[in-house]
């Protein structure tokens, strides 16, 4: 029998103690794990589909098992290269009447807020003092800047997971001695919606004090690491940030860019989510200049992935002779973005294009 390689995980985190010194200490974690499956009951599954079938389903109980039944005295948190933890799971396996190999274990965990309730003096996570460590050096190496003269907050999505193929930006700038704010809206399957805003220098000012309080400048060297990765889907969000340093002796356009994922694994959330709000805000005093909606042209090629049109109606699957028109470029994309060689839209985030399912190339 060849063998066939299987990933599975967590649905949801899974909760587990630990003794660490005099302390019971709750953990929350997520997993995920990819085998070399070797052998299975052919009286039991008909095919390896019907294995992977029934290990997905089965999976969070598989991997909650592992880790409540290791043996005594032994620690998932300290568990090198996780393989106490890849030895249980296929012991997990073997009650299925499936034989495999654990190649990787992906394991990310967090200690519990109840850690904080029942223990005031519990041991510190590690992780959390090294990421503490690792923002106050950045911030500490970073050079002062001057004037922020624009700011963009943008999120796109793009897979087979319902309502991905979407993205959304918000970007400030001046124009004309005018502050604007552009939000260009794309929902799934939808048309794009640009609207642009006249905004007041108020939020301006609560936005930059924000900026340079937390010293986010320095975090632009930040990457996210994905503790549970998906394959089939992919998202990001970041913020881009300018500024003109020419009054403290720089360049009069220095670019920034924030992985706003890896700013909330740094424990950055409630900082992040202020910067987004003020920046999709607007402020209390915004006034619509315009709003214009535009055509997403690559919708049809994944209705017609779906076999649908947009009106929800089956088509047939006949050839379209007239070549479908290059998607307009996006005046601001989102710092890192990838252009797609087939139908050029220039917004993309992820590992497949948001408009025609274009995978990015290498």
């Amino acid at each position: 029998m060849d063998g066939f390689i299987l990933k599975f995980g967590t649905a949801e985190s899974v909760l587990f103690t630990e003794k660490r010194g005099p302390l019971e200490m709750i953990y929350t974690a997520h997993i995920a794990v990819m085998a070399i499956v070797t052998e299975y009951d052919t009286d039991l599954y008909e095919s390896s589909g019907a294995v992977a079938d029934t290990v997905r389903r089965n999976a969070s109980d598989i991997i909650k098992k592992a880790i409540y039944e290791r043996p005594e005295g032994t620690s998932v948190i300290d568990d090198e290269d996780h393989r106490m933890l890849a030895e249980q799971i296929e012991k997990q396996l073997e009650k299925y009447k499936i034989k495999a190999e654990i190649k990787d274990v992906i394991f990310f965990a967090n200690e519990s807020p109840e850690n904080a309730a029942e223990n005031p003096d519990k041991l510190v996570d590690d992780r959390k003092k090294s990421s503490s460590s690792r923002l106050e050096e950045l911030k500490n190496s970073e050079p002062p800047h001057g004037e922020l003269i624009s700011i963009s907050h943008s999120s796109s999505s793009s897979g087979m997971m319902m309502n991905s193929n979407a993205h959304h930006s918000d970007s400030i700038c001046k124009k004309d001695g005018v502050w604007t704010l552009t939000s260009v809206s794309m929902p799934a399957f939808q048309n794009e919606t640009v609207t642009v805003y006249k905004i007041g220098e108020e939020v301006i000012k609560q936005i930059e004090e924000t900026v340079k309080r937390e010293g986010l400048a320095a975090f632009d060297g930040l990457r996210y690491k994905d503790p549970y990765p998906v394959y089939d889907y992919s998202s990001s969000s970041s913020i881009s940030m300018t500024f003109d340093d020419s009054s403290v002796g720089g360049r009069p356009r220095v670019h920034k860019s924030l992985d706003l994922a890896a700013l909330r694994q740094c424990g950055l959330d409630d900082t992040v989510t202020e910067l987004c709000r003020l920046i999709s805000s607007g402020g209390e005093d915004k006034e619509i200049i315009s709003v214009e909606e535009k055509k997403r042209t690559g919708m049809g090629f994944v209705m017609g992935m779906m076999g649908m049109t947009p009106g929800g109606g089956n088509t047939p699957n006949t050839e379209n002779k007239t070549p479908a028109p290059k998607t307009a470029p996006v005046p601001d994309p989102p710092a890192g973005a990838w252009t797609c060689k087939k139908c050029g839209y220039n917004a993309n985030m992820g590992k497949f294009c948001s408009e025609c399912g274009e995978r990015r190339g290498e």
